[in-house]
């Protein structure tokens, strides 16, 4: 082999060494991101102080979400409107039962920074079957939660 020849290959080894390199770094990047669960994506990305609790069942699809996050009015309207949450009355029907799974405080485990008040006032809900999506704003922060029993 001659020594252009040599050098053609060479380079073309580098060049691959350096697209594998980059490809890994993108992936290894956007992992994060791609594991996290909507509610998490949806934030503003200069939402402060988020803390976020996931309890899965891993057998039966049954699973509790909570995530605060500190955002602005305009923010959290943006925010309910993207999964379809409307405002909570008691007058509202629901097709499952909301006096036990409409609330903001479940046994279970506490989680560090969930804080919500019980009350439902100012709740954005959407339930579909067993499953429940909810949030309010209070003190600033966002509290959403959602569940599948």
């Amino acid at each position: 082999m001659t020594a252009p020849s040599r050098r053609w290959w060479a380079r073309k080894r580098l060049v691959a060494l350096v697209i594998g390199l980059v490809v890994v770094a993108l992936v290894w990047a956007s992992w994060g991101r791609m594991t996290q669960w909507a509610f998490r994506r949806a934030l503003p990305s200069h939402a402060e102080d988020v803390h976020e609790s996931i309890r899965e069942d891993g057998f039966l699809p049954d699973y509790r979400y909570k995530l605060k996050a500190k955002i602005s009015e305009e923010q959290f309207r943006r925010y309910i409107e993207q999964f379809g949450l409307t405002a909570h009355s008691s007058m509202r029907k629901y097709s499952d039962d909301a006096d036990v799974w409409l609330r903001w405080q479940h046994s279970g485990r506490k989680v560090d920074g969930w804080d919500p008040s019980e009350s439902l006032d100012e709740t954005f809900v959407r339930q579909a079957g067993d499953t429940w999506t909810f949030a309010k704003r209070e003190r600033g922060y966002l509290y959403l939660m959602s569940l599948n029993h």
